[in-house]
């Protein structure tokens, strides 16, 4: 701005300078000439017109300019407070450094609306700088990342923590398998802004999809050897009622089992490993040929041995070498190779039984010399007893293998009978 105050004037009483005159009578000397300069500008400021001094409404309006500057970052100091401590102090670092810039810049410029200009101006910058703040450090969603590579974005709204989401992983894939599992790698949660996300069940179900894990499952083995892997303890201890019903019968049973050691080990492993309970029961229940040792004892014929394993008569004779014509003279001791098919796991059942059973009087006889010589005369009546015997009897296959007396209960003792017997 160019201020008429500045501009220098020239006195009216100025003489031009001529340009003729070079003497040196006419020209000054140094002296004289410095005077004169002093002079003629004390002349020129005594001559020139006194302005009024005007108030200085320029700072007055600078002070109410700031006033207002502190008023918006007040403002936006709570409205940002909602945001973020970030924000806020981003507004108010603004917000001062534009107060120290308008010290300097002359306002007059704006005229009457100076002060408006300003603030206005000053308030746009805030607001556009907060808003593009806001939107890049504005963390509305979670990034998932599973062994280092991102599987999807879902809403921050989602509580969610890498912990959640690997239980609700877990519970999810317990109920669908009907195994517990063991998750293997990590997954981890990064805040990010982005514009479009996932729903929680389509991020689980990526999850699900690449999430590696081991299923606890249940390893059956047969006299140490495996057999085949089950989906879990349950699926094995189906399987066990399966192969028990095919024996089981009316009474007290006690005991059930199996002749071979089959045995369900728990232990993680893959799925694509198991096997159905009915192929593991159909193994099971089948048979496998073999052969046993028969002792021929006394009284043994190759047609009862022959019945007695259900084997041919011709196949018992080709394995042990014998002759149409030995087949009648047997030699007692001799043993013998029977072909036979054996089932593959034979089932143990045990089971109380309970009975009366009838207890045999004794008799006791007295020799009576009145009576006469033969003759016989009972005194006391002999009665039998009762008693309630309790047995063990185990099966094998629906066959009874073995019984075993394990308690008597005597209800009704018997009665000794006495006897006279005149004398011989």
């Amino acid at each position: 701005m160019i201020f008429l105050s500045n501009v220098k004037k020239k006195p009216a009483n100025s003489q031009p300078r001529r340009s003729g005159s070079s003497t040196g009578a006419n020209r000054p000397s140094t002296g004289n000439k410095n005077a004169t300069r002093s002079q003629t500008s004390r002349e020129r400021a005594a001559n020139a017109p006194q302005r009024k001094q005007k108030p200085n409404a320029h700072g007055k309006e600078k002070n109410t300019f700031f006033l207002l500057l502190e008023l918006i970052g007040l403002i936006f100091k709570r409205i940002f407070q909602r945001v973020g401590a970030c924000l806020a102090l981003v507004s108010l670092a603004v917000a001062g450094f534009f107060s120290k810039l308008f010290r300097k810049i002359d306002l007059s410029y704006f005229g009457e609306y100076k002060a408006v200009a300003a603030v206005l101006g000053v308030l746009a910058i805030i607001v556009v700088a907060a808003g593009l703040i806001w939107y890049t450090t504005n963390k509305n969603a979670y990034e998932i990342y599973y062994n280092g590579e991102s599987v999807g974005v879902i809403s921050a709204n989602v509580n969610i923590t890498p912990e959640s989401l690997m239980a609700t992983l877990t519970g999810r894939i317990t109920n669908d398998t009907g195994s517990r599992i063991n998750p293997l790698g990590v997954i981890s949660v990064t805040p990010v802004h982005a514009k479009q996300v996932e729903t929680e069940d389509a991020l689980l179900a990526k999850l699900i999809d690449v999430l590696i894990y081991e299923a606890e499952l249940m390893q059956i083995s047969l006299d140490g050897e495996v057999i085949g892997i089950l989906r879990n303890k349950d699926d094995f201890e189906m399987l066990k009622n399966m192969l028990y019903a095919d024996y089981r019968r009316d009474g007290v049973l006690i005991a059930e089992g199996f002749s071979e050691d089959l045995e369900g080990i728990g232990l993680f492993g893959d799925l694509d490993d198991i096997v159905t309970v009915d192929k593991l029961y159909d193994y099971l229940t089948g048979t496998y040929e073999t052969t046993v040792s028969y002792v021929i004892k006394d009284g043994d014929s190759l047609w009862a041995i022959s019945a007695m394993h259900d084997t041919p008569l011709e196949v018992i004779c080709e394995i042990n070498g014998i002759s149409s014509d030995e087949i009648n003279n047997l030699r007692v001791g001799r043993e013998l190779l029977i072909p036979a098919r054996r089932p593959v796991l034979s089932v143990v059942l045990t089971y109380e039984h309970i009975y009366d059973t009838e207890l045999p009087y004794d008799r006791q006889t007295s020799l009576n010399p009145t009576l006469p010589a033969g003759e016989s005369r009972i005194v006391i009546v002999g009665m039998n007893g009762t008693a309630r015997i309790t047995e063990h009897v185990t099966e094998i296959n629906g066959y009874e293998h073995s019984r075993e007396k394990i308690g008597e209960e005597i209800l009704i003792s018997p009665t000794t009978e006495h006897v006279d017997v005149g004398p011989s």
